[in-house]
């Protein structure tokens, strides 16, 4: 049986990419890779590695309500990683510029530069400032992979 495609748009198949951190419980070396796993946990509706990556600071019983509620109703569709990188003179410090999209009904995205701490070798996000929201060609590839046009295809919906 071939391995899946894994949601975050990774080369290698979901086994071999965000699988071995989701299930295999690994942990990721950088904080590119624990963005991609956290958004592949999104897509899969994993709760419970996405509580397990957060920084102890940061989770709240309106953390958990809030993600409960975004594994209920958001269908994500596509990821674009554009860029990441170190704290200047910061092993433990790092950060990841994305944007993730969701369809259905209409479209959306969360355009985020993350914030990650390295604690005991374990990376966890932090916090994330929004950005203002990508432009896209529309006669671009779509955000989902389809191969299709953005126009021919999720850009076609109202409000889009």
């Amino acid at each position: 049986m071939a391995d899946e495609i894994c949601p975050c748009g990774g080369a290698r198949g979901f086994e071999a990419c965000c699988g071995r951190f989701l299930a295999d419980g690994g942990e990721a070396g950088t904080p590119e890779e624990l963005m991609r796993s956290r958004y592949s946990a999104f897509v899969r509706g994993e709760l419970g590695y996405l509580l397990s990556t957060h920084h102890p600071s940061t989770r709240s019983p309106q953390l958990v309500s809030g993600l409960e509620e975004t594994l209920r109703t958001a269908r994500w569709i596509g990821l674009r990683v554009v860029a990441w990188g170190m704290e200047k003179g910061r092993e433990d410090r790092g950060w990841v510029e994305f944007v993730a999209f969701q369809a259905g009904p209409g479209f959306d995205q969360i355009h985020e530069r993350s914030r990650f701490f390295r604690a005991d070798g374990k990376w966890q996000y932090v916090d994330g400032t929004h950005l203002p929201d990508v432009t896209l060609d529309r006669n671009g590839p779509c955000v989902c992979g389809s191969g299709r046009k953005w126009k021919k295809c999720h850009g076609g919906w109202p409000g889009a």
